[in-house]
């Protein structure tokens, strides 16, 4: 494995706010009139400042997410951190095994995602 220069950050939260917010596309569409039309300028005001990104596919920005709470959860993220480890980065690995025993069938919130 190749190890990628300076230390890894483990950086959940900014200002007391978690460092990315999610923007729940589908109950997005569900929003009719006047609210859809305010949430659509609020976002397209965050996009010109650029804030939002949307991980196109294909694109240096692509990404996958996921819900400690999602069933699947666990694994993934125990993975992540063994490689974190492998890679010499022994205090970011720990954070982010600390996540993946509060994922999966760990959570009290787990479910299947949706």
């Amino acid at each position: 494995m190749t190890t990628i220069a300076g230390a890894v950050k483990f950086e959940r939260y900014v200002g007391g706010t978690g460092k990315y917010a999610l923007l729940k596309n589908r109950q997005l569409r569900t929003l009719g009139g006047e609210q859809y039309a305010a949430a659509m300028d609020a976002i397209e005001t965050l996009q010109n400042l650029g804030l939002v990104d949307f991980g196109e596919e294909g694109t240096d920005r692509e990404f996958f997410v996921m819900r400690l709470k999602d069933a699947y959860a666990a694994e993934p993220l125990a993975a992540y951190a063994s490689n974190a480890w492998r890679d010499g980065e022994k205090t970011y690995g720990d954070e982010v095994m600390g996540l993946a025993l509060r994922a999966g069938g760990n959570s009290p919130h787990r479910q299947k995602p949706d």
